[in-house]
């Protein structure tokens, strides 16, 4: 409706024109022609861009929702209670905001060395990337490992600040320290993966019942590592051990060692590969006044027993036959011990020992090193091939080497084996 021509109009008289225009066409008012309409129609709102409420880009009802294409905003806040559930898709987010997976495989390379092998780093947004095989380096502080899309978009970064490993376009995946024998390192996702040392762990925190069954067996156990401190007073019975579960092997060396102590005082003196008759001699067995005779040390205050070949002697002796017990594994070697010593420091002889096993054998022993005056351990040992199975015996000779000024003399003779 055109405005009458005055020169006089008043702002009421405006608004009364205005507010006659509006209920003249039902309430709308409409600014433009076709998409470039701005239009105001009570009982509906306010659009702009369309030629009807329904189909304009931006609008708002009369309860104040707006639909609008896209907006800029450059002040205020946008709260929770404004943005719809489950409307943010990860599309729209930044990469460091998108939830993420990789099928990378950690390990460790040394102590201060942790290694990654190929593989794929995929975002929640449907983008993947390839990732190459790559390793912290030498590591002396806490390393962290990430993906950094402006830097590589192939190759994992490292760093030891861990304001550099986030920010835009950033993933943080693991971190990782150096360690006296091997590194600790965490993994965040993906395969995950830690790896932890014992000062990590508090004490007594891991129970029984923080422990599968059987999931602790002996490989992963270093040895000495389990000690008596380690164990509750008669916490380990005989039903908690399988069977044959405890063998020589599983103990320490000191109780893997059998020992067959040989009698002194059962020693015979050989004569041309015999035992003498009993006429004129004392059929081999020693005594004080034997050819290697059997003597106190000391009478008076020294009361031990050994053996002595006075000087020039050299006839040999036999030990009592021993049998195997049924202990010994016959797959390792036995040793002959001997405790001697000569009588002055003028000869330094050797003691030749034999070593028959069973019936039909052949010589297995051979020559201690040299004596002294000093009371010393000589050993010959009986290689595990001359080692027959149980059950079997074998017997012990002793004749010692030229001693023309000298008595040799032995304190104790024992075998040595070792248990199976």
């Amino acid at each position: 409706m055109p405005l009458p021509p005055s020169k006089n109009l008043t702002q009421a008289d405006i608004i009364a024109i205005i507010n006659r225009q509006l209920q003249s066409y039902r309430g709308l008012l409409r600014l433009g022609t076709a998409n470039n309409t701005i239009r105001l129609l009570a009982g509906e709102g306010v659009s702009i861009g369309g030629t009807k409420f329904s189909n304009s880009p931006f609008r708002v009802d009369m309860d104040g929702n707006v639909t609008m294409s896209s907006a800029t905003i450059t002040g205020g806040a946008i709260t929770g209670t404004i943005v719809n559930t489950d409307t943010i898709g990860a599309t729209s987010l930044k990469l460091q905001g998108r939830d993420y997976n990789h099928d990378l495989v950690f390990s460790i390379t040394d102590a201060d060395t942790i290694a990654w092998a190929a593989g794929t780093l995929r975002f929640a947004d449907g983008t993947s990337y390839s990732i190459g095989a790559g390793n912290t380096g030498n590591m002396a502080a806490r390393t962290w490992i990430y993906f950094d899309k402006g830097v590589s978009t192939t190759a994992l970064q490292t760093t030891t600040t861990l304001t550099t490993a986030v920010g835009n376009d950033k993933k943080l995946l693991a971190t990782a320290i150096n360690g006296a024998t091997e590194p600790t390192f965490t993994i965040f996702s993906g395969l995950g993966g830690i790896n932890i040392d014992g000062s990590q762990i508090v004490p007594a925190s891991v129970t029984s019942a923080e422990l599968g069954s059987n999931s602790v067996t002996t490989a992963k156990i270093t040895d000495l590592n389990v000690t008596t401190g380690k164990i509750d007073d008669l916490a380990v019975t005989t039903a908690k051990i399988a069977a044959n579960n405890v063998t020589a092997a599983k103990v320490t060396a000191t109780m893997r060692t059998g020992f067959i102590p040989l009698d002194l005082f059962s020693t015979r003196e050989i004569v041309t590969n015999n035992i003498p008759i009993t006429s004129g001699t004392d059929a081999g067995i020693l005594s004080s006044d034997s050819g290697p005779r059997l003597e106190r040390i000391n009478g008076a205050t020294d009361k031990g027993i050994r053996v002595v070949w006075a000087a020039a002697n050299v006839d040999e002796v036999q030990l009592p036959t021993f049998a195997y017990p049924p202990d010994l594994d016959d797959t390792a070697a036995v040793t002959v011990n001997i405790l001697a010593k000569m009588s002055g420091a003028t000869d330094t002889p050797t003691l030749t020992v034999s070593y028959f096993e069973g019936v039909g054998d052949t010589n297995a022993g051979a020559a201690t090193s040299a004596l002294s005056s000093t009371l010393t351990q000589k050993t010959v040992t009986i290689a595990a091939g001359d080692v027959g199975a149980y059950p079997t015996f074998a017997s012990v000779g002793i004749t010692p080497g030229a001693h023309g000024t000298d008595a040799v003399e032995i304190y104790a003779v024992w075998i040595e084996y070792t248990r199976k």
